[in-house]
């Protein structure tokens, strides 16, 4: 299995794989707008280095993918650099499951992020990917409070 960070020619395989990792197909009322959002979000952090995307590959065929971006908040005594992370969007394709990848991709882009003095990682765990953030040292949360205007934009 060869793992490599993604790059700029890769903007499609990111987009289709984030459609995906969110179950939202062509047929989506939603898929043109998202599909374009994605797309922005994806040129613009690979730009400006706020996203790492790695992709585990082996003959041609990619088996697995997982995404951290970076975001800075005010330092405080649980984060003293205010540097933040956020894993997201692992996904092992099904026929290499149970081999290990999930875990090596979320170690790696775990190791990353400490490389950039990255110490708070965030994400929001499946239950089928629930145990293995357990054993890797990640610990439950309470999620706290949102207000989420998109309804109130929409219309």
């Amino acid at each position: 299995m060869e793992y490599r960070i993604a790059r700029k020619k890769d903007i499609d395989f990111l987009v289709q794989s984030r459609l995906r990792f969110l179950e939202i197909s062509s047929a989506h009322p939603g898929y043109a707008f998202m599909e374009k959002s994605c797309r922005h979000y994806f040129q613009e952090s690979l730009e400006n280095d706020s996203l790492e995307a790695l992709l585990a590959e082996e003959g041609g065929c990619t088996a697995g993918i997982g995404m951290i971006f970076y975001y800075r908040s005010v330092p405080s005594s649980l984060n003293p650099t205010g540097y933040n992370g956020y894993l997201t969007n692992l996904f092992v394709e099904k026929g290499f499951r149970r081999q290990g990848i999930g875990r090596q991709i979320a170690q790696r882009l775990i190791d990353k992020a400490r490389e950039r003095n990255c110490y708070i990682i965030m994400l929001h765990a499946s239950e089928m990917g629930r145990p293995l953030y357990l054993e890797m040292g990640f610990q439950e949360i309470a999620n706290g409070m949102i207000l989420n205007n998109w309804g109130a934009i929409r219309s």
